[in-house]
């Protein structure tokens, strides 16, 4: 069941959830969508960014290019799995960031520390979205 994002650790498929997850990120469409969402946070070297929800790690990838040098990149996620995927990839990319488990809704960060959030396809799998946008005011 793919609409676990919540209990990806738990479920024993997190391979079926990576496999998807890689599948959807290579999509055109979705490449396109993503490279939009960084020109509209206007994201320039120095920033510090967090992106939630983070799967494999690809759009992290991105933004750490496009924040460095003397940015910072936050990359956070439920699963464990995913987190310790991510770490991975950005290690054999030379992808400066910083990947923690964490929940949408209470991010590890201090106040007012980023200057950009971006999520995508996250939050329609929070049971309390409301939570989570608190975060980014």
């Amino acid at each position: 069941d793919l609409n676990r994002f919540d209990k990806i650790d738990a479920t024993g498929e997190a391979e079926k959830f990576i496999a998807f997850l890689d599948g959807v990120a290579a999509l055109p469409e979705v490449i396109a969508r993503r490279r939009i969402s960084y020109q509209m946070l206007a994201l320039q070297p120095g920033m510090f960014v967090a992106e939630i929800g983070r799967g494999p790690g690809t759009a992290a990838r991105e933004l750490a290019a496009l924040v460095h040098p003397g940015g910072h990149v936050y990359g956070f996620d439920i699963s464990g799995r995913f987190i310790t995927l991510a770490r991975a990839r950005a290690f054999a990319a030379s992808a400066k960031v910083e990947f923690q488990v964490a929940d949408a809704a209470t991010l590890p960060l201090a106040d007012g520390c980023l200057d950009a959030y971006r999520a995508e396809r996250v939050f329609m799998h929070l049971k309390r979205p409301e939570a989570a946008l608190a975060c980014t005011t």
